[in-house]
């Protein structure tokens, strides 16, 4: 029952935001779907409509991805209370650290040549010259992709993890008895255990995902040209500009 009122207010506000777009401003003048036939023949409109596509699409596939790998592993490897509250503590910092501070840091790292990761690199001889991380469309995508999965990752982790504990280990045991591959165990037990919070963790990572704004902005501001200017970047930096 509690589901209906916001069932309510979600259509409620879908409907206004509707009506309201229905509108030229700031002479308040109905318009019917002029705003929505001039948005769809915008070229930046549809080219950060896609660039928010593949962001949306690397950034939720990696994070629920490397937060199942991260959970079962640490689920079937780590038994010490004393490791596991580590690593609790170490995959919360990414969580607790503002966005906005995780751009500046990532902004110091992709810093070519005299940055963390481009002299690493450089150091271990994995490329030859340094990468212009955050002034070369294909490779600043990658640099706002890797900020994000940084800090979002550790909750899937956490929030995964906390469904593994309800495994029923007397299930686990008989099947590591039988002989059972490590894959279908998870396959055929834990993920049984997973799939709800799995759906959880999607949604809430796709809706984080389409509103992205400040990492993003502080690393590339959109660009290079609209590389990485999504949807949430398209609705205010003209504004600005």
């Amino acid at each position: 029952m509690a589901s209906i009122p916001m069932l309510f207010f979600s259509l409620y506000s879908l409907g206004f935001a509707i009506y309201l777009s229905s509108f030229r401003y700031p002479a308040e003048r109905f318009s019917g779907l002029y705003n929505l036939t001039r948005v769809l023949s915008d070229h930046e409109f549809r080219a950060s409509l896609n660039a928010t596509s593949v962001y949306v699409s690397l950034t939720v596939g990696s994070e629920v991805l490397l937060g199942t790998v991260f959970s079962v592993a640490v689920h079937r490897t780590v038994r010490s209370g004393f490791l596991r509250a580590v690593i609790y503590l170490l995959f919360i910092i990414p969580i607790a650290t503002p966005s906005v501070v995780a751009g500046v840091i990532f902004r110091l790292l992709f810093i070519p040549r005299y940055g963390l990761i481009d002299a690493a690199l450089l150091k271990a001889h994995v490329i030859s010259a340094s990468i212009p991380w955050l002034f070369n469309p294909r490779w600043a995508m990658v640099s706002v992709v890797v900020a994000d999965v940084w800090r979002q990752t550790p909750l899937v982790f956490l929030i995964l993890f906390s469904g593994l504990q309800a495994v029923p280990k007397d299930i686990v045991e008989a099947a590591s008895l039988d002989g059972a591959p490590s894959w279908h165990l998870f396959r055929y037990v834990e993920l049984i255990y997973l799939k709800r919070l799995l759906m959880v963790v999607g949604v809430l990572r796709l809706s984080d995902s389409f509103r992205v704004f400040d990492h993003v902005f502080l690393l590339t501001g959109g660009g290079p040209g609209n590389a990485t200017e999504f949807l949430s970047l398209y609705l205010v930096l003209p504004v600005s500009k």
